[in-house]
């Protein structure tokens, strides 16, 4: 039974991932079309939130328990997108897309091993270790991209106050870009 969990989380989070085509759709597109693009696929993903509801029309297993009786994660995500790239410089918007998509798919998956315990450190490490890597090629800040990981591994993990959920794939990508941004500001 464990590895067919492993195997349904490890297709969520390659659908999570997929949420990384932002990065080279910005850099040929722009940020206006990048923009538009986004804003249309939340309004569509609005409308299929809204089906789905009504006709069931997702597999079981592809969305958490709380998604299946409120929203699913992929509305969080388009939103946060949408607002990210309204508001922020390129720079911003991809550490927002790393820690949100990539650190937060690795962290899932981790979090279905024995190395659960880990999978905050992983989210850091793994969000971190791609925006070096993309600063190689467009000039990104390390410090904001330290601080941008660091500040969204913290969402991930206290995305509970008190009763109340804070979703995580609308949260994670909004304070990772905010934070990249304030930081490569100063």
């Amino acid at each position: 039974m464990h590895n067919e969990t492993i195997r349904k989380e490890a297709y969520r989070k390659a659908i999570h991932l997929l949420g990384l085509n932002y990065i080279p759709f910005y850099l040929i597109a722009g940020k206006d079309y990048t923009l538009l693009t986004v804003a249309i696929l939340t309004v569509f993903a609005t409308f299929l939130e809204v089906l789905r509801r009504k006709y069931n029309l997702f597999p079981r297993w592809i969305l958490r328990n709380y998604e299946t009786k409120g929203i699913g994660a992929y509305l969080y995500f388009g939103v946060s997108a949408t607002i990210i790239t309204a508001l922020f410089p390129m720079e911003a918007c991809f550490a927002g897309i790393v820690v949100g998509s990539f650190g937060d798919g690795i962290a899932g998956l981790i979090k279905q091993t024995k190395w659960r315990n880990h999978a905050q450190v992983t989210m850091f490490l793994s969000s971190f270790l791609l925006l070096i890597v993309l600063s190689q090629f467009i000039g990104m800040s390390i410090f904001a991209s330290f601080t941008s990981s660091l500040a969204g591994t913290l969402v991930e993990k206290f995305h509970r106050i008190g009763k109340y959920y804070i979703n995580d794939n609308l949260s994670v990508p909004l304070i990772s870009a905010l934070t990249y941004h304030i930081i490569s500001v100063f």
